[in-house]
């Protein structure tokens, strides 16, 4: 159990940092009516965490870093916790209904592209 304190800590220090980007973020894309900032941290995290995987599995990644950017950083960033609270928080069926289907859409298309930006840097 104690062989795995640092890898607890690297996924806890990215963690820190994620949560901190996403709050930073949160406060700079403050938008009224559509949950614009959730959405962009879940594509942008979706992308980033497809990316860094797929380097990871070719070899290119430690699994320290895997660790701490993928697991604790991106875990952190990264809200389908908000995403449902924004989404019934919405006021109104068309708006709810748009931000579910605009993130489940982008995210899958950001982590697909993600996956094919990594196997292109890595060729």
């Amino acid at each position: 159990m104690l062989e795995k304190i640092p890898n607890l800590a690297l996924v806890g220090f990215g963690g820190i940092l994620g949560t901190m980007t996403r709050y930073l973020l949160s406060i700079m894309i403050n938008h009224e009516r559509f949950p614009l900032s959730t959405f962009i941290v879940n594509v942008l995290g979706s992308f980033l965490l497809g990316f860094l995987m797929t380097m990871h599995e070719s070899d290119r990644l430690s699994q320290d870093w895997a660790l701490l950017l993928g697991v604790g950083y991106m875990g952190s960033l990264t809200t389908m916790s908000t995403f449902a609270v924004d989404t019934i928080s919405s006021g109104s069926f068309q708006l709810g209904s748009l931000n579910i289907i605009l993130t489940l859409t982008f995210v899958l298309v950001g982590a697909i592209l993600g996956r094919f930006t990594a196997l292109f840097v890595l060729n």
